[in-house]
């Protein structure tokens, strides 16, 4: 498994984003203000919201970001591991995003079917269980 497979899991666990929000992700939405740093995210209905990120991801997002190619096509976070036909690296599509968390699935032996959208219900049901206000987490990551 790739670091940066390893990366897109612990920002679905984490963050709770979107498939679509994960892989349009680009290297400036990280927002650092005062001693927290943000995902700022275009979500559904073209709203914009900060998503917190935990510092140790924080961390590893900005080592991946600085180990992307040089001769990439995109300003993206998250970048296909093949080059296109010109020679460089497109953004990670959500097909790539699925068949990279059904690699990571089949190599932990688990038998239960896991997409971005289960890891997303699953960081909100971790919130509600660590006591954050439902009315908070619905305002931070509306459906």
């Amino acid at each position: 498994m790739t670091e940066r497979d390893k990366l897109i899991i612990r920002v679905f666990g984490d963050c709770g984003l979107r498939l679509e929000e994960l892989t349009n992700l680009a290297a400036t939405d990280i927002v650092r203000s005062g001693h927290q740093a943000f995902l700022r995210v275009l979500g559904k209905r073209s709203r914009v919201r900060d998503v917190p990120i935990p510092p140790l991801l924080l961390r590893r997002s900005e080592r991946h970001i600085a180990a992307r190619p040089h001769d990439r096509s995109s300003d993206r976070v998250f970048l296909s591991l093949r080059r296109n036909g010109a020679g460089g690296y497109d953004p990670l599509t959500p097909n790539g995003v699925y068949q990279a968390i059904a690699d990571a699935v089949a190599r932990s032996g688990a038998s239960k079917r896991v997409h971005p959208h289960l890891l997303r219900h699953s960081w909100m049901s971790e919130m509600l269980r660590q006591g954050m206000s439902p009315i908070r987490i619905e305002g931070m990551s509306p459906f």
